[in-house]
């Protein structure tokens, strides 16, 4: 597999996966602070969106891109949504928890 492919895949699976998991975070989020059941902070659309433009922050070199990528997660999830800081909190930490332990499980099989 060729280097770019590899990496255009990487960038897919980060987008998609990290895009699944913020929406079950956010589902989350919305019940532990009251919301009726099925609501939401925004669209599917919009998490792909942000997803997306976190992954690609995340493609600058080193520390820069994990910084970067980070602060674009949670600029662009308070623009989308009206959610508070604590919320967006709990929103990410759930979904970047979950997306680790799926990464974890997933890796043995590409190894």
């Amino acid at each position: 597999m060729t280097g770019v492919l590899l990496f255009a895949l990487v960038f897919v699976l980060d987008a998609l996966i990290g895009a699944a998991f913020l929406w079950i975070g956010m589902k989350i989020t919305a019940r532990l602070y009251g919301m009726q059941p099925g609501a939401t902070y925004c669209d599917f659309k919009d998490i792909v969106i942000v997803v997306v433009a976190a992954a690609a922050a995340a493609l600058l070199p080193g520390w820069i891109g994990f910084i970067a990528s980070w602060v674009v997660l949670f600029a662009l999830l308070k623009h989308f949504t009206d959610a508070e800081i604590g919320e967006l909190l709990i929103m990410v930490i759930i979904s970047r928890i979950a997306v680790a332990l799926f990464s974890a499980m997933l890796l043995p099989l590409f190894i």
